[in-house]
């Protein structure tokens, strides 16, 4: 249901994330930078970014404030390795041998070991080329979407950048086909990375009070709606 409930909702008003940025910062940043000075912001996703609105949209938004944004992403057949749009890039990483490693991995059985294998060496190769693609980009702050970037969004970030997390959806619990242990396993590892990130947010309050109660989350989680509304709520634990 909850899944259900945030892919209902289509465009994002994502404005209102400015402000929580601004107050992940260092104290003492030049808050100049704020408005049109530069400040420098790369975004996470594991996708090619061709139709993913929540993300374009946030970048859209944080560009046209002035902040120097680029989306690191992987690679696809249909897109190319950079793009720029409006007020953000788009770089495009994994389109060699992720490409390769994921198309024999569709030619061997669901369940084989040799696909299992595959899907590993895939993923590895994949995060490292994104968590390469994040370090260029000398971001003050990494924005990552969703668990599977989260590890890349820690990492880039280090110790002296600041890390956001936009959980789209339960990531864990929307996997299907998958062993109960996995899905516990994810949870624990989503558990130890969600307390790196400086700053939270989600689709809707429901998701919101998931990720406050099970992960304890101290600093309130931002609710940021996919849809055209200027409204704000905090969920807290």
């Amino acid at each position: 249901m909850l899944i259900l409930q945030s892919a209902f909702r289509s465009v994002l008003n994502e404005g209102s994330k400015l402000q929580r940025v601004a107050q992940i910062m260092k104290p003492g940043t030049d808050t100049r930078a704020f408005y049109g000075r530069g400040l420098r912001v790369c975004m996470l996703v594991r996708n090619d970014v061709a139709n993913d609105p929540r993300v374009t949209r946030h970048a859209e938004t944080l560009g046209a404030h002035g902040f120097r944004v680029t989306v690191a992403c992987t690679a696809s057949p249909r897109t190319l390795a950079k793009e720029k749009r409006a007020n953000y890039e788009i770089v495009r990483v994994g389109e060699h041998l992720g490409l390769a490693l994921e198309s024999v991995a569709v030619r061997t059985g669901p369940r084989s070991v040799l696909r299992i294998l595959v899907r590993m060496a895939q993923m590895i190769t994949v995060h490292f080329a994104l968590f390469r693609a994040a370090r260029k980009t000398g971001a003050h702050v990494y924005c990552a979407n969703d668990l599977d970037t989260l590890l890349i969004g820690v990492l880039a970030a280090g110790s002296d950048g600041y890390l956001a997390y936009d959980s789209h959806e339960l990531w864990a619990d929307m996997l299907i086909g998958v062993p109960e242990f996995v899905k516990r396993t994810l949870r624990v590892y989503e558990r130890l990375l969600i307390k790196r990130a400086n700053a939270v947010m989600t689709v809707n309050e429901l998701i919101g009070q998931v990720l406050a109660s099970r992960y304890s989350v101290r600093s309130p989680i931002e609710i940021i709606y996919n849809c055209p509304s200027q409204g704000r709520r905090q969920v807290s634990k």
